[in-house]
């Protein structure tokens, strides 16, 4: 019987053994070099193809069924880094405490002036409005002292809620920005007099605080509360 060679021309060899079929060694060599011939020949292909060999994605893609890097799949909570405070949040801060301070001296000097910085004349005006509403026979003089303990104590508390607020910005609170609006709202009514410094300092601290730079700090802060309830 002739011996038949495994393999005939223009056939892909493959790697199973035919049986019934003795080789010489020089045929088995020849055998097994043209099936890693082939091999290699199948994997450059899967390679054109986006595929690495084995059926495995190339590295640096992602697996079926996972996100692409810098996607995070829903409901995965992701760990909180350090938020960057811009500079607007920062002159915001600063300016209200400016201006809470300036409150406080333009107070406090109108609080300790004698009568309490009445003129005569508005003295005069207080004593017909007390007689016009039936309290008469009452010293106002005498009431002063009263009135002045009582103005500092309101004016140390509106100072301090000035500082409350511009904190609480800084901290990255909404909130916080939503009195001061209202307190700077509220301050107008003094505008055109002694507090038109501190009116003006308000403002424009609450005037940065609304920058886009610093709606986006406070949003980012009220996420960043969410998520870790």
């Amino acid at each position: 019987m002739t011996d038949h060679h495994p393999e005939q021309p223009g056939n892909e060899p493959n790697d199973r053994p035919q049986y019934g079929i003795r080789l010489t060694p020089e045929q088995q060599a020849e055998h097994q070099a043209r099936l890693e011939e082939a091999r290699r020949a199948r994997e450059t292909q899967q390679g054109q193809q986006g595929q690495s060999p084995y059926g495995q994605p190339p590295q640096g893609q992602p697996q079926p069924g996972q996100q692409p890097y810098g996607h995070p799949s829903q409901g995965a909570q992701q760990p909180f880094g350090p938020i960057e405070k811009p500079q607007t949040i920062d002159r915001s801060y600063w300016l209200i405490i400016a201006a809470g301070v300036a409150f406080l001296i333009t107070e406090l000097i109108s609080l300790l002036s004698p009568n309490l910085g009445l003129t005569p004349e508005m003295m005069d005006a207080y004593r017909e409005q007390m007689d016009a509403a039936g309290v008469s026979g009452v010293d106002l003089e005498s009431m002063l002292p009263a009135v002045r303990v009582v103005s500092v104590v309101f004016t140390a508390i509106l100072a301090g809620l000035y500082w409350l607020i511009a904190t609480g910005i800084r901290r990255g609170s909404n909130l916080a920005r939503i009195f001061g609006t209202i307190l700077a709202v509220l301050s107008l009514l003094a505008a055109f007099g002694p507090g038109f410094v501190y009116v003006a300092l308000g403002v424009a601290g609450l005037v940065f605080a609304y920058l886009k730079p610093s709606s986006e700090y406070l949003r980012a802060k009220a996420w960043e509360k969410a998520m870790r309830r």
